[in-house]
């Protein structure tokens, strides 16, 4: 190859190279007036976000706490928001309720969620006490204490119900404890 078609290729590259670079600038670079145009667009909803009113709880807001112990049982309560928590919005209402998660916040309904160290009220587990069939409440230590002793003796259970009992069956709630006291009284 000769000195005169290098130079011709590489003049013919640059040329390329050049051209290349000019059209991306001119047809990739956006119009001035389009620019001017989305970020006055973009200003108009800063304002109008700024301006909106914060959401704040009103009379008829619906407060949900939520109560999470261990084993994973969940209770709630509902309740209409207090007077004194009226026109409170999400930044005063976090400064009240500190170790709490809020997981909704409107003015139409708040759901507040605590996750608590401790079991149930309504978290049973059912044993023997004193030769007789017996229902416990456990406390996060996981300490039991009775909280009601059946007329029935473990002694007249199947041995495979005996076994179940010493070690607990822990079982959870109100209908559930009055099911299982009925089969151990009949």
């Amino acid at each position: 190859m000769t000195k005169y078609r290098i130079c011709l290729i590489a003049l013919l590259i640059a040329s390329l190279v050049t051209l290349g670079m000019l059209s991306g600038y001119f047809f990739l670079t956006p119009d001035p007036k389009t620019i001017a145009a989305e970020n006055k667009a973009l200003k108009a909803v800063i304002e109008e976000a700024a301006s909106a009113p914060a959401e704040a709880i009103g009379s008829s807001t619906k407060i949900t706490y939520e109560y999470i112990y261990l084993g994973g049982h969940k209770e709630t309560s509902e309740t209409r928001a207090p007077k004194n928590w009226q026109g409170l919005t999400l930044t005063e209402f976090k400064e009240i309720f500190d170790g709490w998660q809020i997981k909704e916040f409107s003015s139409d309904g708040v759901v507040l969620a605590k996750v608590l160290n401790a079991y149930s009220p309504k978290h049973y587990v059912l044993g023997e006490y004193e030769g007789k069939v017996a229902v416990y409440r456990k406390n996060e230590f996981e300490e039991k204490t009775v909280k009601q002793v059946t007329a029935t003796p473990v002694e007249s259970l199947p041995e495979d119900e005996r076994k179940r009992l010493e070690t607990g069956i822990d079982f959870y709630g109100d209908e559930a404890l009055v099911k299982i006291l009925e089969d151990y009284e009949t």
